[in-house]
């Protein structure tokens, strides 16, 4: 097995695991420094080094607390092993450089924004504000220049803002938020102007999907779909094609 290949493995898994604190902290209000070590949720006994070993301490452990013997969610190890083979993706198409760094950076960060959107229908500016602040910083290893990256953070934004300003004078309902509209601007500055539209698109035929041949039997108007969490997967599909 090639060197690179381990390597990124290894990286992506680390920060897989931390994108698991942000999961769990954010929507809880839970200071992302204090405490600096993490804890069971259950038990609130800290945990050891050697029990946050990215996907080895929870197969290790068989998915449960070390302490208390509670049961340790799935999505740990699942996200685990998702930014460890995204950042292996990522290296073998880009090549072991910083394209291939922020690629890996977006995917994580898209990554906690769509389970967050999903469990709790919030997406937390910290992560759509710090993942603009490295699109633009990265912009050059994107393939796209900063005047670029800019445009599209605006565009993403102004797309979004009309969007939600029409829904509500036909609906008298809000349909998105200030979360919807600061992550595809976060977008934009990765994928310019129409990349920003097209994966607004693809994820508007998601959605599409998603209530019809999943949920249509049990949907009603009212119900609120997570549109970050699909704005994420299309972002993640465009990455990947």
């Amino acid at each position: 097995m090639q060197t690179w290949i381990v390597l990124s493995a290894v990286f992506g898994a680390l920060l897989a695991s931390f994108a698991n604190v942000l999961i769990y902290r954010l929507p809880n209000n839970i200071n992302l420094v204090i405490p600096a070590t993490s804890f069971c949720p259950s038990c609130k006994t800290k945990i050891n080094w050697y029990d946050k070993v990215p996907i080895f301490s929870w197969l290790f452990l068989k998915g449960n607390c070390r302490h208390c013997g509670q049961e340790i969610s799935m999505r740990y190890i699942i996200v685990e092993m998702l930014g460890a083979l995204f950042a292996v993706l990522a290296c073998f198409h880009f090549g072991f450089n910083m394209t291939a760094l922020t690629a890996l950076l977006l995917f994580i960060n898209l990554m906690a924004i769509a389970i967050i959107d999903w469990q709790h229908q919030i997406i937390p500016h910290t992560l759509t504000i710090s993942g603009m602040v490295i699109g633009l910083a990265l912009a050059p290893y994107n393939n796209r220049g900063i005047e670029d990256a800019i445009i599209g953070a605006i565009m993403g934004a102004c797309i979004i803002l009309l969007l939600s300003y029409g829904y509500k004078a036909f609906t008298s309902r809000h349909g998105m938020g200030g979360g919807d509209i600061l992550l595809l601007a976060m977008i934009g500055t990765y994928f310019g102007p129409v990349g920003a539209a097209i994966i607004l698109f693809v994820a508007a035929i998601l959605v599409i999907l998603f209530v019809t041949l999943v949920r249509r039997w049990r949907i009603e108007r009212t119900d609120k779909l997570s549109l970050g969490s699909f704005l994420s997967v299309a972002t993640i599909l465009m990455l990947l094609s």
